[in-house]
């Protein structure tokens, strides 16, 4: 009788729970963060979920997360999403990341002295 091993461990993801900061209006399509696991036959892909998992894209085979929209600090200043890694079996894990939005000056200046 032979008894086959099969996957039932879930991947364990090995990635940071906070992406780097990014400056506001510093453009859409970037890369903020990458998410990695591991598992012990191999993640077959990644995808996203949770509260903001709408305003970014991910590669699922490589885990890279790329910010959809130019970030604005004064409209939203941090987000909040899910890397889910799952395997070929079914298993899957997920990790709450956080990104925040850095806010710049990016208004013009007044000028308050008169005319003349």
């Amino acid at each position: 009788l032979a008894i086959n091993d099969l996957d039932d461990e879930d991947p364990v993801i090995t990635s940071s729970a906070t992406a780097t900061a990014i400056d506001e209006n510093s453009g859409a399509g970037q890369v903020i963060y990458t998410a990695a696991a591991t598992d012990n036959v191999g993640v077959a892909s990644y995808s996203l979920a949770g509260t903001d998992a709408g305003a970014f894209s991910i590669n699922s085979s490589t885990g890279a997360v790329t910010l959809t929209a130019d970030p604005d600090a004064e409209t939203k200043s941090s987000y909040s999403f899910d890397v889910v890694a799952s395997d070929a079996a079914g298993n899957t894990s997920s990790q709450t990341v956080s990104l925040a939005i850095n806010d710049l000056d990016d208004e013009d200046p007044v000028i308050t002295s008169s005319a003349t």
